[in-house]
């Protein structure tokens, strides 16, 4: 009974403390920062992938993720990456947020889940929590806790899902070659190829 008990233990500590991919989407919300500016998932994920760090300032595994996290922020975005940290505070707490981001010098957009209902429906039960979404809300990465060289692990899985991504592009931008000689084709115009432009491998969707 009690091995039974030994391996249910290490079985869900497993599962709560390794990163996984999910089949899931993440629920669409619309969050307040600290400023008052309103963010909506949806909306960003229309530009990109998107990282979410659900967190608070009294985690202290919070407190050592959110350089980690700052430096994957200067590092993807301007390379089609939005990395949004949701702080778990609430009520009560807001007002510790702006003065713990000015004192670490945090610059990436932050939102406020006062209620937890964003984490809960995301299934963020440990700060901090960390998503990476793909454009289409699909949960392709998370990461539950922290721990020095994890951010490496979040890093792999925002190579890995700008691969592929990028060979979403080169597939589109290729059928909109072909599409572009047969039209030409049809018309008896020359062949002239559409240009394939060079930009990031992050893609929103209104690119494709």
């Amino acid at each position: 009974m009690r091995s039974r008990l030994l391996l249910s233990s290490l079985a869900l500590l497993f599962l709560v403390a390794s990163p996984l991919l999910a089949e899931d989407k993440a629920p669409d919300f619309n969050l307040r920062t600290p400023e008052g500016k309103r963010l909506n998932l949806k909306s960003l994920l229309a530009e990109g992938p998107v990282l979410l760090d659900f967190w608070a300032t009294w985690c202290k595994p919070c407190v050592k993720a959110m350089p980690k996290i700052q430096k994957i922020y200067d590092t993807y975005k301007d390379r089609g990456l939005t990395v949004v940290g949701v702080n778990e505070d609430g009520p009560r707490g807001q007002s510790k947020v702006k003065p713990f981001l000015r004192a670490r010098k945090l610059t990436f957009p932050i939102v406020l889940d006062l209620d937890s209902g964003v984490a809960k429906r995301m299934g963020a039960t440990a700060y901090p929590t960390t998503l990476l979404l793909d454009t289409d809300g699909s949960v392709v990465y998370r990461q539950a806790g922290f721990i020095k060289g994890q951010e490496n692990d979040i890093i792999e899985a925002i190579e890995q899902d700008r691969e592929t991504l990028g060979n979403i592009r080169v597939a589109c931008r290729s059928q909109e070659m072909i599409l572009g000689l047969i039209e030409s084709e049809r018309q008896g115009g020359a062949r002239v190829p559409l240009p394939m432009a060079n930009r990031s491998l992050y893609v929103g969707k209104s690119d494709w």
